[in-house]
């Protein structure tokens, strides 16, 4: 959305509370914003590209990246 400004929002599973939702402001700065654009316009295209070639090889690979690896724990297809 290109905004400095925004909101995150956590949802609780177990939550005493009235609300199961956490929010939490955030703001960024522009040199961030900009490059998570262009982390995210190539890492899109690498999908595109691979969509075509129907082959998964040219896009990021996520399970020996520990900071999103347990994604890869309950998949179906991880070997």
């Amino acid at each position: 959305m290109n905004c400095p400004k925004g909101q995150l929002l956590y949802i609780l599973g177990a939550n005493d509370g009235d609300s199961p939702l956490v929010e939490f402001d955030l703001e960024v700065s522009e040199e961030w914003r900009a490059k998570t654009k262009t982390r995210l316009v190539h890492e899109t295209c690498d999908v595109e590209y691979a969509i075509e070639l129907k082959n998964p090889r040219p896009t990021r690979h996520l399970r020996f990246d520990h900071r999103y690896n347990w994604k890869c724990d309950g998949c179906d297809y991880i070997m």
